[in-house]
């Protein structure tokens, strides 16, 4: 007679019932922009959705401040997740600069 220890397989299962984990099946919808020297991170891209376009998958991406209450960064949805990256890193110089000093034409007249 044979003493199974414990955490083996049984005799008819010679290889686990799977090496499944539930993280598996996790999909990317967010990605977090950051700013190296800061507590917390400056905005959330999320990935909306993928469109069929002329039989290419078009993916759309939203960013969107991490402070509350949220705030929509750009003008919508961006083709790609490095526009979506680009608009976050000047939307931050946007808001680090005084307004007194920001010509910048795409917040012109925002007052954020």
């Amino acid at each position: 007679m044979t003493t199974a220890r414990a955490g083996a397989l049984p005799p008819e299962r010679s290889t686990p019932l799977a090496q499944w984990h539930p993280v598996d099946n996790l999909v990317p919808s967010s990605w977090v922009y950051q700013i190296s020297d800061a507590a917390e991170p400056f905005a959330e891209i999320r990935y909306v959705a993928a469109v069929n376009a002329e039989g290419f998958e078009v993916w759309r991406f939203r960013a969107v401040t991490w402070q509350q209450p949220r705030e929509l960064i750009g003008d919508g949805y961006f083709a790609s997740l490095e526009a979506a990256a680009k608009a976050c890193a000047q939307h931050h110089v946007f808001v680090s600069v005084p307004p007194v000093l920001n010509t910048s034409p795409s917040h012109a007249g925002r007052g954020l």
